[in-house]
């Protein structure tokens, strides 16, 4: 037996020695089996998790396109449920405003989002408004002072998201360009109504293929023709802009 045989044996020998015997060897092969099957089901998991994402996001990007019903109800009361297109997100639309007109004061709300839970909206007053904290709603602190002359006009477009409106939706009638006076609902109490002499005149409508609600508010219950024709000649000025 030549040298390079002698050393060759020689390390097989002590590779022999390290190894485990055979009782030994067999819990190390269990807990590789184990191991081994720990790791499939968890890659199994993993891809179950991955597959079940990718369906819902592919659902929610669909359910973002749908067509959802017109809350009829929400505004004037109950109605009819009707399909309407669903605003782009971060859209935009112009708030109404009124043209300057001697002896009256108004303010508006600028461009709105149409996603943004916000009404653009625009007021009018025969009289200087009071301080308040935001155009959102009525100017609540200028009408629950308003002398028995005083006129005040709150226009809103309630439902951008809603364009173009629904021409099935009962609560809103179509109203040409303009908004009637002669059309309103006379509301002697309403929610909210700072004092019992103020009433509520109320016009809910579509114009320009969007939804509008009109609320005149005057200083008694029952306005004179002087105050009526000054409110129909003020809402003339009210301008609804168009959509693009």
């Amino acid at each position: 037996m030549d040298e390079l045989d002698r050393d060759l044996q020689h390390r097989l020998k002590r590779i022999a020695e390290r190894m485990p015997n055979a009782p030994e060897r067999e819990p190390l092969m269990l807990r590789a089996a184990r191991l081994r099957r720990r790791l499939v089901a968890a890659v199994s998991v993993l891809g179950l998790v991955l597959v079940v994402g990718g369906i819902a996001g592919a659902s929610m990007r669909w359910t973002s396109g749908m067509q959802v019903g017109e809350p009829g109800d929400d505004v004037g009361g109950g109605g009819a449920s009707v399909s309407a297109p669903t605003a782009i997100e971060d859209e935009t639309y112009p708030a109404p405003y009124f043209i300057e007109s001697k002896g009256w004061y108004t303010e508006s709300s600028g461009d709105v989002g149409a996603t943004s839970g916000l009404q653009a909206t625009a007021w009018a007053s025969n009289g200087p408004f009071l301080p308040e904290q935001s155009t959102a709603g009525y100017p609540r602190n200028t009408v629950s002072t308003m002398p028995e002359h005083g006129i005040v006009i709150v226009a809103t477009l309630p439902l951008p998201d809603r364009y173009p409106a629904a021409t099935t939706n009962p609560n809103f009638s179509s109203r040409g360009q303009r908004i009637q006076l002669s059309e309103a609902e006379h509301l002697r109490t309403w929610e909210g109504q700072p004092r019992p002499e103020i009433p509520q005149f109320r016009v809910l409508g579509v114009i320009k293929e969007q939804y509008v609600d009109v609320r005149v508010y005057f200083g008694r219950q029952d306005p004179t023709r002087t105050q009526l024709r000054a409110a129909q000649e003020e809402l003339r000025h009210l301008v609804i802009p168009d959509r693009a």
